[in-house]
């Protein structure tokens, strides 16, 4: 409840910190479009989150849909003993997966990745045409200028939810 009043007093005053924390995974739903005390701050200008765990997001946005998917983009970096990314969630789509871009020769293939290792120290991009949140049965059309919570699910049982603006890019 003090979390939410302090939310309030920023978005009043008009400025947004640039960082927020979580706290780990708990009884609520991972489905639910209602945000908790584990759901970290958004705005149009909060473009980096700190993670519970110390994992920095960065960068972070979503590509507008015509269809039944779309891909989400950041940047990730691992705290100092680094992390894996065990399940992403977002109640906007039926699936997320982590996918990867490969070529073989000439052909270009997408290649879905289990748990992901986000190396200590290291920063991992999700970019268009690399590594990238690929959003599977939207359950509704990602418009641009507007908000898609997604929540990253770590092996240490916290979670870290980022409020992904939309935005009408080019894929490449």
């Amino acid at each position: 409840m003090k979390l939410r009043f302090i939310f309030s007093i920023i978005f009043c005053l008009g400025t947004v910190p640039a960082y927020a924390e979580a706290s780990p995974v708990g009884p609520s739903s991972p489905d639910s479009d209602k945000p908790d005390a584990s759901t970290a701050m958004h705005g149009t200008n909060v473009r980096k989150v700190l993670c519970p765990n110390g994992v920095a997001v960065s960068n972070f946005w979503a590509r507008a849909s015509t269809g039944e998917t779309s891909a989400a983009y950041m940047r990730i970096k691992g705290a100092k003993t680094g992390a894996y990314i065990t399940h992403v969630i977002t109640p906007v789509a039926k699936t997320v997966e982590i996918r990867e871009n490969t070529t073989n020769g000439v052909t270009l293939q997408m290649r879905k990745i289990g748990d992901f290792h986000i190396p200590a120290g290291k920063e991992i991009v999700f970019q268009p045409g690399d590594k990238h949140l690929l959003l599977l049965g939207l359950k509704k059309k990602l418009q641009d200028r507007h908000m898609v919570p997604l929540t990253l699910l770590f092996d240490d049982q916290s979670r870290c939810t980022v409020y992904l603006p939309v935005e009408l890019r080019q894929p490449f």
